[in-house]
This record gives C-alpha cells, structure tokens and sequence, in this order.
C-alpha cells in the first residue's frame, strides 16, 4: 500500500541559519528517509509554514515516523515547528476492471485543492 506523508514545517529566528528538519518512516525497513529545508527564511520574521509532501510504500502493518532536527547544522537559537501531519493511504487502481479510478481521481482533484489553499509544496533532499 502506498501512502502519503504531508506535513507543515516553519523556522522563527533571531539568526540568519537555516534549520533542517530530517524525517524518517521505517517499517521492516527504511521506507523514506530525507532532509528538509525551510527555504522562506527571513531573519526575524513571524513563523512561516511550508507544506511538504512525500510519498512511500508500507512493507509491513506498523511503521514508526520520526521527525528529528538535523545535528549536521549548528543553528544555535534558530527553532522550527511542524504542524498538520497527515499520513494517508493513496487508492489504488485495479488495471483489470478500471478499480477506483473515479476516487482516484476525486482524491487528486482533492489534494490540488488542498495545496492550492495552503500554497506551493516545498523541496527536500534525500538524506
């Protein structure tokens, strides 16, 4: 079953560092593993969240998320915040009989919708 990881992530600051939130899902095995940044850094500015979104694939019944700040930066004052996480099953299609085509295709006019409201979805790289 593939799923979908969304969260919001935003950094407040005194400082001009970026912070770097690592986050991992590991099931039986490492399922997605990878670091974000927050890239509307403003020295001093109110709390800005950016969404993100990833996708990974369950290999077992359980996996266990983790969001961890990055111990490669020193970011000294510099904190950050996540909010609205979301994990959710991505419908699957049935090649043979068309399956759920019409909720998968409700589901992705849905998140389009979703994402329009709260605004781009944000970068990462693979850790």
């Amino acid at each position: 079953m593939v799923y979908e990881l969304i969260f919001d992530f935003g950094v407040y600051t005194g400082h001009s560092r970026n912070q770097t939130l690592e986050v991992e899902v590991i099931g039986l095995a490492t399922l997605l593993s990878l670091s974000v940044s927050d890239s509307q850094f403003v020295s001093n500015s109110p709390l800005t969240f950016q969404m993100f979104s990833f996708l990974f694939t369950a290999d077992s019944s359980t996996a266990v998320l983790t969001f961890r700040d990055s111990v490669s930066n020193y970011t000294y004052s510099t904190d950050c915040d996540i909010d609205n996480v979301q994990v959710s099953a991505v419908p699957e299609i049935d090649p043979a009989t068309g399956g759920s085509a019409p909720s998968l295709v409700a589901g992705v006019l849905a998140m389009i919708e979703q994402r329009r409201r709260r605004g781009a979805v944000g970068t990462a790289t693979a850790a």
